[in-house]
């Protein structure tokens, strides 16, 4: 039950205790036998008014008001967990692209460099290639992680981000 459903049936608890009927009355009195007239029945509280049902309407505003903070927390720190997630991606991908990557492509400059010298075999030109596109691998793999972090604080949010969605 929502919040504000809780709120109105405990509001309507306290008008529970008068009851009103509406009747139809006859009776032998009129001057051609029966006589048939509206009439109206009023429950009125002299020792019960309803106590029980408005303390329990009032405790189910409770559950319900505390139901919905929980839901509340809840929201806000999966918003915290997707967001930390986020930035630790973009951190992780924005370290390959200026770091490691660029280390990569120069060990395989230096490599050519050294066997276009004679100094060094072509396996160390390979094993350069080698390293340069695990580098690469692991860029992509480090963009994927980064796009599914945005959809996660996306998801968590519940609308679209512009910022989540830029590569660093």
């Amino acid at each position: 039950m929502t919040l504000e459903a809780a709120r109105k049936r405990a509001g309507l608890a306290r008008w529970e205790v008068f009851g009103f009927t509406a009747v139809a009355d006859s009776n032998q009195k009129g001057s051609q036998g029966f006589e048939l007239g509206p009439g109206l029945e009023a429950a009125l509280p002299v020792l019960n008014w309803n106590g029980a049902a408005a303390t329990r309407e009032r405790a189910e505003v409770e559950r319900a008001r505390a139901r919905y903070v929980a839901v509340q927390h809840h929201a806000a720190a999966d918003v915290r967990a997707a967001h930390t997630r986020h930035e630790e991606a973009r951190e992780v991908l924005k370290r390959w692209r200026e770091e490691v990557r660029p280390l990569r492509e120069e060990e395989l400059r230096q490599a050519h460099v050294l066997y276009d010298a004679g100094e060094q075999p072509y396996l160390i030109v390979l094993e350069a290639e080698r390293r340069l596109l695990e580098a690469r691998g692991r860029e992509t793999d480090a963009e994927a992680e980064l796009r599914r972090a945005a959809a996660r604080l996306e998801s968590s949010v519940g609308s679209r981000l512009a910022c989540a969605t830029a590569m660093p």
